[in-house]
């Protein structure tokens, strides 16, 4: 997945990120949603039975970040910036993200990546029925 590179006017003034305040303004927290129910087994009869949790499916987490992304714009000031921010975000059941982990920030600036992280805390994505969250892996790629 990557943000949108082709679609922001060259600015003359020299790259900086905005600084992240601890509510970023004219965000809110999206609604907490009762947790799915996990999966149940009806009848194993005398084989063996098993069922997991699905979690959000790969559709449901690209859905969410896709719409997301174009809010992260106000994270960005002057030249778009060039690199990978590589992230593991937690999405709790009740469809908030619980946490943003920057496991690699790609030489981008600080600010930046400190922006990205909380605003993606406002993110909204679907409830889903992994009590413990969902975690997965997104790389986000700056470019020109």
């Amino acid at each position: 997945a990557s943000v949108p590179a082709g679609k922001k006017p060259r600015r003359s003034t020299p790259p900086r990120a905005t600084s992240a305040p601890t509510t970023p303004s004219g965000l809110t927290l999206p609604p907490e949603r009762p947790c799915k129910a996990g999966p149940t087994i009806e009848d194993g009869g005398d084989e063996a039975a098993f069922a997991g949790s699905a979690g959000l499916s790969p559709a449901e987490v690209r859905n969410a970040m896709n719409a997301f992304l174009p809010t992260l714009q106000r994270c960005v000031e002057g030249d778009w910036p060039v690199g990978t921010l590589d992230l593991s975000i937690t999405v709790a059941c009740t469809g908030r993200v619980q946490s943003v982990q920057v496991k690699d920030s790609g030489g981008l600036d600080a600010g930046l990546v400190s922006c990205v992280s909380d605003t993606l805390r406002y993110a909204p994505f679907p409830a889903h029925d992994l009590p413990d969250g969902e975690t997965f892996g997104y790389p986000m790629v700056f470019s020109q």
